[in-house]
């Protein structure tokens, strides 16, 4: 018997490939041609998915994230067919931020150590 870890960890990774196929193969929506997902957070019981996403080129924008939850039952549909599962998670998008605010703080620390070098 597999861990349970190792199950999700390998769902979430599936996951993730066969949306991003889906997105860019798939999707007729032009504003999905440009979202490259960075991560899949599947629930233990395999039930809910939040995936985060970044914009080629681009920040978050709302029309993007309404894009992304009106193809969740298009998405859904193609996933059934694709992924050998019983079922498929409820989804979620969520815009990745994360690379936004490391660049923040890398300005911050910057401007510090600049401060740093004018006091010496």
């Amino acid at each position: 018997m597999r861990p349970k870890g190792l199950r999700q960890a390998r769902f979430n990774e599936l996951l993730k490939e066969e949306l991003s196929v889906l997105l860019l193969t798939e999707s007729a929506d032009p504003r999905l041609k440009n979202v490259m997902l960075t991560q899949s957070v599947v629930s233990v019981d395999l039930k809910h998915a939040a995936l985060y996403y970044r914009i080629l080129a681009g920040v978050g924008d709302p029309e993007t994230q309404r894009a992304l939850e009106h193809a969740i039952p298009f998405l859904r549909h193609h996933l059934i067919a694709r992924l050998d599962a019983r079922s498929i998670p409820e989804l979620t998008f969520h815009y990745d931020d994360l690379p936004d605010k490391a660049a923040a703080l890398d300005r911050l620390l910057d401007g510090l150590h600049e401060g740093e070098h004018h006091d010496a």
